[in-house]
């Protein structure tokens, strides 16, 4: 194993593993008589986690490990990780096989128990996952703490969220920039914009530095925010105050050299749609297109129309309509035809209203014509009365 100039043995046999659970196959055909060290044996797994295999081919994989290996923490946590991306069960499994080993189990595993279940949006069995790991005497970290708020956050369950804030400090788990992009995003979800501006603060006082994902959501609660206080007179004035704040934060983004990404301009367009200002959505969106590496998609171009048909400028909805049409990386999806649709309405509205403009306007200069003629007339009849009596 290793020997040679060649590709690693190992690569060969993970490509192999697959091609066979692809293929139907058993793994055992494969791995039959194959002898690995418990060090081969962990880099395998770690090669076939890096390279996604199924949660099915890693459950072979592991049949064939409990008879075949003296497995270790090391190899359970591979596949309690790779399995549970997939199936919680599955990885509840491997970890009820672990245990019955008295493979004494540490942080890592607990933290991928966690993170299977966060995915699919199971608190309860995440909580007791966490209250396991405290009767093994586990230190609970940073991660822990934040894939537990990633299971509350997903369930709208702030007040769980603050709670499990609560618990990280009692534990003396200093937050970062994970767990308060997990705080401000369950905020939101909930509504609460006053909380979302106590959490950025915080994170402020506290010295942690937001990233990309945590402007991108500030950001976009400011569109949102607008939403949130409902429809009313004051409507484009609320649309046009969350749209300075928004482009605050852009601007405090850009001088933390903190590079904004599609979210962050797709939300930056959307409050400059809902403030009705098409000038500043169209500068942004050609801002975006100058920066390397970003490119508009579906989300980008379907906001521009919006802030174009909402500010009353329908013709250039279309345009940007037909430049999406033209761009072979984009596909026009429902939000988009729903949106143009709306601008074609408002076309066609405005439209009639100029042509009855136009009429009633045509009719107004016709009778001020009728009326300037018989007054001309009028005027030159006095006229040649008035020179036959003299």
């Amino acid at each position: 194993w290793g020997g040679g100039g060649g590709r690693d043995p190992l690569d060969e046999l993970v490509s192999a593993v697959q091609g066979v659970c692809g293929a139907g196959v058993k793994v055992s055909t494969v791995l039959s008589g194959m002898e690995l060290s418990n060090r081969q044996f962990t880099t395998f797994l770690k090669k076939l986690s890096k390279r996604r295999a199924s949660h099915e081919c890693m459950w072979h994989v592991f049949q064939w490990g409990l008879e075949e290996m003296e497995m270790n923490v090391i190899h359970y946590n591979a596949l309690i990780d790779s399995v549970g991306r997939v199936s919680v069960p599955q990885a509840l499994e491997v970890y009820a096989e672990m245990r019955n080993a008295r493979v004494p189990p540490d942080v890592y595993t607990f933290n991928s128990l966690i993170a299977a279940c966060a995915r699919k949006g199971q608190c309860q069995q995440a909580l007791t996952m966490y209250h396991q790991m405290k009767e093994l005497c586990l230190q609970p970290d940073q991660c822990t703490f934040n894939t537990l708020m990633l299971a509350y956050e997903k369930s709208k369950d702030f007040r769980g969220v603050l709670a499990l804030q609560s618990e990280m400090l009692a534990c003396q788990v200093v937050p970062d920039v994970v767990t308060y992009s997990m705080l401000i995003s369950a905020s939101q979800k909930v509504e609460k914009w006053n909380t979302t501006l106590r959490l950025y603060q915080e994170m402020q006082d506290a010295g942690v530095k937001p990233n990309q994902y945590t402007f991108s959501l500030l950001i976009s609660g400011c569109s949102r925010r607008h939403r949130w206080r409902g429809q009313g007179r004051s409507e484009s004035m609320h649309g046009a105050s969350q749209l300075a704040e928004a482009m605050k934060l852009y601007e405090t983004m850009l001088l933390n050299n903190v590079r904004p990404n599609i979210v962050t301009f797709s939300a930056l367009i959307t409050a400059a749609g809902e403030a009705r200002e098409v000038d500043r959505a169209i500068q942004l969106f050609q801002e975006m297109k100058s920066m390397p590496g970003i490119k508009p998609n579906a989300y980008i171009y379907n906001a521009l129309i919006f802030a174009c048909e909402r500010g009353g400028r329908w013709r250039e909805a279309l345009q940007v309509w037909n430049e999406m049409r033209n761009d072979p990386d984009v596909v026009p999806d429902i939000v988009t035809a729903t949106t143009v649709l709306q601008a074609c309405k408002t076309g066609l509205t405005q439209t009639q209203r100029s042509k009855r403009r136009a009429a009633l306007l045509s009719r107004s200069l016709s009778r001020t014509n009728e009326a300037a003629a018989q007054g001309y007339n009028y005027h030159n009849t006095n006229r040649c009365e008035f020179s036959g009596m003299q």
